[in-house]
């Protein structure tokens, strides 16, 4: 009995050893990274950005192993800050004009003749279409969005249109002037005699901070005086990247599977918003697939797509922890000549805390087992969210990321953990099961 005692010992202790934390997560000292935070002021609750290094340092998803000590190491209250509404800007842009071909009729006379009964029966037009060559004008105007950054919910169009037709307004936006994607269309009639009024057209897009904006116009006759527009004013939210929730970090991408093929694993467990792929082969533009998944049994799913060139724009993604991400290039073009460098756009949330205790203040991260102890925001903060003061932390340069090739070590240390405890459990019973045949076996050999 004591043997057996013995073996449930050792059970015990493995599954302790595997499922069991380096340190316990109210001791600072057993977090991977400790920022200094100070407190401004005397508010008793403040905010803080987390810095990237903070996002890059957490083991956990939903950043759940932070943690905020006071002076006298003892863990303090913390709480999400509430996602607060992006201010609306409007910005008014001027138009710049975009010349081209028009055709035109030369038409010096015109002579109906008319029958008895009414009816028009024949028409002569006495002049002769002038070649596109012969005549050019406005076709269409060129906005500068200025660097801005963020969604655009509407543009309004300062435009002097001819009385009595129907012109059509397209918007489009681009970052190279060669590939347009359409934001929005709205129609403009301005009735004879009317006086002009500003157009307002509902567009729905993303301005990327080097954006540039088209807007042409169509009838279904010829126009017969020239659209005339001015100036147009953009209403956008401004974007993350310019409020600093969501920061940019560069990384060395692993060597490619093949041409159209690169895998690597996720360094870090925050979400990753956005993504780019530097082309860096002189390949010109590549179509792109960014697929990912969290284990080596998962198959892959299609987080976004979009394109690599020598300066790419960030690619959106479903924002969720991600652990393996695989670029795909469009096997109808030459894919990748070299290995592309790769930059993410990580989420980077405020969280407030209690400033109660006892300074200087420690700000840890980095413990895989730590549980998640946020409160309710209401539960430490009476005021509005938007009222609460920010605290003062370091935010240190991160340098380049170096991205290594997927493999089962990627896995997350959960399926490490569990593949562990089953291996030492299955030893010990075989172990058991071997000493109580053994034990059997002398019991039968020994005469009564």
């Amino acid at each position: 009995m004591t043997k057996h005692k013995n073996w449930l010992i050792a059970i015990s202790a493995i599954l302790s050893c595997a499922a069991g934390p380096a340190g316990s997560d109210s001791d600072q000292a057993s977090f991977q990274l400790r920022l200094p935070l100070t407190p401004v002021g005397a508010a008793p609750v403040q905010r803080i950005r987390l810095p990237l290094e903070v996002l890059i340092a957490s083991k956990s998803d939903g950043l759940s192993d932070i943690r905020v000590f006071d002076g006298n190491g003892r863990v303090v209250p913390i709480a999400r800050m509430p996602n607060l509404p992006s201010p609306i800007l409007n910005i008014n842009l001027p138009a710049m004009p975009i010349l081209g071909p028009q055709k035109a009729l030369r038409e010096p006379d015109v002579t109906l003749k008319i029958e008895s009964e009414g009816r028009v029966r024949t028409v002569a037009v006495d002049g002769k279409p002038v070649a596109d060559d012969e005549t050019s004008g406005v076709i269409g105007s060129l906005f500068d969005t200025l660097g801005h950054s963020g969604d655009i919910k509407k543009l309004v169009l300062d435009a002097s249109v001819p009385e009595g037709q129907p012109v059509t307004f397209t918007v489009e936006a681009s970052e190279d002037l060669k590939s347009w994607r359409s934001l929005g269309e709205a129609v403009d009639y301005r009735p004879p005699g009317g006086a002009e009024k500003d157009l307002t057209i509902a567009v729905a897009g993303t301005l990327q901070g080097g954006t540039k904006l088209r807007v042409t116009w169509r009838s279904d006759a010829q126009l017969l005086t020239p659209v005339i527009v001015r100036q147009a004013m953009i209403s956008a939210s401004r974007a993350a990247l310019e409020t600093g929730a969501i920061r940019s970090i560069s990384a060395t991408a692993p060597p490619l599977l093949d041409a159209y093929s690169l895998e690597f694993a996720v360094p870090f467990a925050a979400p990753i918003q956005t993504i780019a792929v530097d082309a860096k082969g002189g390949e010109g533009l590549v179509p792109i697939q960014i697929l990912g998944r969290n284990t080596m049994e998962e198959p892959w799913s299609l987080l976004g797509q979009g394109r690599a060139e020598a300066s790419s724009s960030a690619i959106s993604l479903r924002p969720r922890p991600i652990r393996m991400i695989r670029i795909e290039a469009d096997r109808r073009v030459g894919g990748f000549a070299a290995v592309p460098a790769v930059r993410f756009g990580i989420e980077s949330p405020e969280i407030a805390f209690v400033t109660s205790g006892k300074q200087p203040f420690t700000l840890a991260v980095g413990h895989p087992d730590a549980a998640d102890v946020y409160l309710p925001i209401g539960d430490i903060a009476r005021a509005n969210p938007s009222a609460i003061p920010e605290a003062s932390i370091i935010d240190a340069a991160i340098g380049t990321l170096t991205l290594s090739a997927v493999s089962a070590g990627s896995a997350p240390k959960q399926t490490i953990v569990l593949w562990a405890i089953l291996l030492g459990v299955t030893v010990l019973l075989a172990g058991i099961a071997w000493q109580l045949w053994s034990n059997r076996n002398t019991e039968a050999q020994t005469p009564g």
